[in-house]
């Protein structure tokens, strides 16, 4: 999150979300009866026969309705227009809804209150910060999540290829195939943060030790702990166990998830 401008007698901040995360806070810190203004696209016919047209406005609404819209990578601002322009292209007291996604500027008039500068500030905070990762395995499959402000975000899953009916050799072959894909898939991510290894037996524990050959470095940074599946009812598992609360460095991100 990035304050763009600030003016405390109008009560205006001027912000430019960059991340999921920073809209969810955004969510929290707006209310029904404050002002925003952005731009946005609106639907103008010229005619009753003419064809609809989007036209890009600068428009400013009266909140009354906030949804974070998670799936869709946006923060929808429903509400009344009280102010726009091109003039020719706006109805003032008619509905819109502005779409704010991350890398989108947006102007809040509100009364800021102590506890809404203090989530911006944890927000400002927060995008500096490198995002913690659980992975869930066993022998065949595994299971990449982010552990966010807003909850648990399942980043892909991976299904090792061939079945128990192949020969020792093409088993082997594809369970190498398997790590060394897993590993790759790791080697990508940003942040030098811990990744929480778990999963039934030893599969945590031999991956870890394959990684440890390859890439000590990236291997330094796991947890090892133990779940009983390895998708996501082991990672809720993880969560109950409070295992982000001890390894995650964002404490925050913990105190959201409790």
């Amino acid at each position: 999150m990035k304050i763009v401008k600030q003016d405390r007698k109008e009560g205006l901040i001027k912000l430019m979300p960059e991340n999921l995360e920073d809209l969810w806070h955004l969510e929290r810190i707006l209310a029904p009866g404050d002002r925003v203004e952005a731009v946005s696209f609106r639907t103008f016919k010229a005619s009753e026969t003419a064809a609809a047209e989007k036209k890009k406005i600068n428009v400013t609404l009266l909140l009354e309705k906030i949804e974070f819209a998670r799936h869709a990578n946006r923060l929808r601002l429903s509400g009344k227009i009280v102010a726009g322009t091109p003039v020719e292209f706006v109805q003032i007291g008619s509905y819109h809804t502005i779409d704010a996604e991350p890398n989108f500027s947006i102007s809040i008039f509100k009364d800021w209150k102590e506890h809404h500068l203090s989530r911006l500030k944890q927000a400002i905070a927060e995008t500096k910060r490198p995002k913690a990762h659980v992975m869930v395995l066993d022998e065949r499959e595994a299971l990449l999540a982010s552990l966010r402000g807003y909850g648990v975000n399942y980043e892909w899953e991976l299904e090792r290829s061939g079945s128990k009916r192949d020969e020792a050799k093409r088993q082997a072959e594809a369970h190498s195939q398997f790590y060394g894909e897993l590993l790759a898939r790791l080697q990508r991510l940003e942040g030098t943060n811990k990744i929480i290894l778990a999963g039934p037996g030893f599969a945590p524990n031999n991956f870890a030790k394959f990684v440890r050959e390859r890439d000590a470095k990236l291997s330094s940074r796991f947890v090892i702990e133990h779940c009983t599946y390895a998708d996501r009812t082991g990672v809720n598992e993880l969560l109950k166990k409070g295992v982000l609360s001890r390894v995650a460095t964002d404490e925050r991100v913990a105190l959201e998830m409790e």
